[in-house]
């Protein structure tokens, strides 16, 4: 349960070993294993998130351009002799 200052509990669990993850969307994942829990005892476990590297991907597909094959050279007349 989390309180009104974003702090969870988790009461009543046997006493033990336990593996606590901590997930959340755009954040890297924190896991911390070996929590040892004695009877009444109270733990607290302070957890840093960081950013997870955010991937993007835009596909872009374009057919290129057609090239003109044919050209003119030079700016003369021909004239024909006969």
């Amino acid at each position: 349960m989390m309180n009104e200052t974003g702090n969870y509990t988790v009461p009543l669990l046997e006493h033990g070993v336990y593996t606590l993850t901590v997930r959340r969307d755009g954040f890297r994942t924190v896991e911390r294993v070996g929590i040892t829990l004695s009877v009444n005892a109270l733990v607290r476990l302070d957890f840093t998130l960081t950013l997870d590297s955010l991937t993007e991907s835009v596909p872009v597909t374009a057919d290129a351009p057609r090239c003109r094959s044919s050209f003119a050279i030079g700016g003369g007349q021909r004239r024909s002799r006969g």
